[in-house]
C-alpha cells in the first residue's frame, strides 16, 4: 500500500514537471514571435529616385518573410501628398512612384511604412526618406532676349555690357550657368564666365559702326542655351572740320577759264546743333604753286548753318 502512494506521487511530479516545461516552451516562443514583430522593419530607409523613372532605389533592401508577412502599408498624413506605392515581391518591399516627379518642384519626400502580418495584425514603423535626382532636362535661358549697347571707338573697355542666364534644373550641376561663349570668333570681344563682354582692340567706326556677336550659355554640365543677338554700335569721335576739300587741283597757266577750288567743300559739325542762329566762320587756306606759297586768308560771314 505505501509502494504504491509513493509510485502515484512520483507520477504526479513527472506530470508537473512535463506540464511546466511545456509552459516554458510555449512562452518563448510567444516572446519569440513578439520579438520578431518588433523588429521586422529596420528604423529608417533611404531611396534614390530619377525624375524620368518610377523604381525607389531603397537602402537598405526591405526584406521580410512572405510566410508571416503578406503586404506592406504607406502611413500618409492629411494634406501630406505621398505619390508612392509598396508592393510585396519575392519576400522584398518594392517602392515605386505613381507618377513622374519633378525635382524643381520638390526635392524630397518623407514617410513612414509598416509591414502587415498575414493575421492582419501591423508591424512596428519605418522611417522612409526619398530624394529625388536631377536630370539635365533644361537648358539655360537669357534673361534678355537680345542685348544693344553704344560705346566710342578708340577706347578699350574692361567691360562692355554684361549678359546673364538662369536654367530651371534643380541641382548645381544642371541647374548653375558656367560658362559663355562668342559664337563669331571673327569679331574683337571676349566674354568671361560671369557673361562680361569686353573689346579686345580699339574700335573703329570707319571699319565698322555696329558689331553683332551670337552668344551662348552653357550649364555646369555643358547643356547650351539657344544663341541671343548683341548688337554693339559704335559712335564717332566727331571734330568739327572742312570735308571734300581735295589735297590737290590740277591748273594749267595762261588758262582764261575761271577754276572753282573747293566745290563741294563742306562743313562737319559732329551733330552740333546751331540752333538756325547765324555764326561766323574764319579759316585760312595754303595754296603751294610751283615754289611759291601764297597764303589766302579768306573771310566768310554770316554763313546759314
Amino acid at each position: 500500500m505505501k509502494f504504491h502512494y509513493l509510485h502515484w506521487i512520483c507520477h504526479a511530479v513527472m506530470l508537473c514537471a512535463i506540464l511546466g516545461a511545456g509552459i516554458v516552451t510555449s512562452n518563448e516562443n510567444e516572446d519569440e514571435y513578439l520579438t520578431q514583430k518588433e523588429i521586422i522593419l529596420e528604423k529608417s530607409y533611404h531611396g534614390l529616385i530619377r525624375e524620368n523613372e518610377t523604381l525607389v532605389e531603397i537602402t537598405p533592401l526591405i526584406k521580410v518573410n512572405e510566410e508571416k508577412i503578406c503586404n506592406f502599408r504607406i502611413l500618409k498624413k492629411p494634406y501630406h501628398e505621398i505619390p508612392f506605392e509598396i508592393e510585396l515581391v519575392n519576400n522584398l518591399g518594392i517602392l515605386k512612384a505613381s507618377r513622374m516627379l519633378n525635382c524643381e518642384k520638390r526635392k524630397s519626400y518623407h514617410f513612414e511604412i509598416l509591414a502587415v502580418y498575414c493575421d492582419g495584425t501591423p508591424s512596428n514603423t519605418a522611417n522612409v526618406h526619398i530624394t529625388v535626382i536631377d536630370i539635365n532636362e533644361y537648358a539655360p535661358i537669357f534673361l534678355e532676349p537680345s542685348y544693344v549697347t553704344e560705346v566710342e571707338e578708340g577706347r578699350l573697355y574692361n567691360e562692355i555690357l554684361r549678359v546673364e542666364a538662369s536654367d530651371k534644373d534643380c541641382t548645381p550641376l544642371f541647374g548653375d550657368v558656367c560658362k559663355y561663349e562668342i559664337l563669331n570668333n571673327d569679331e574683337p570681344f571676349s566674354i568671361d564666365n560671369e557673361g562680361s563682354i569686353r573689346n579686345t582692340e580699339p574700335l573703329s567706326h570707319k571699319a565698322s559702326h555696329n558689331h553683332i556677336l551670337s552668344v551662348v550659355a552653357y550649364d555646369c554640365a555643358m547643356k547650351e542655351s539657344a544663341a541671343i543677338m548683341v548688337s554693339i554700335k559704335v559712335r564717332r569721335i566727331c571734330e568739327a572740320r572742312f570735308l571734300g576739300m581735295p589735297e590737290r587741283i590740277d591748273y594749267s597757266s595762261g588758262s582764261t577759264e575761271s577754276l572753282l577750288l573747293f566745290p563741294n567743300a563742306r562743313l562737319d559739325l559732329c551733330d552740333i546743333s546751331c540752333n538756325n542762329e547765324n555764326i561766323s566762320i574764319h579759316t585760312s587756306i595754303a595754296l603751294k604753286l610751283l615754289m611759291l606759297y601764297l597764303l589766302l586768308n579768306l573771310d566768310v560771314t554770316d554763313v546759314q548753318v
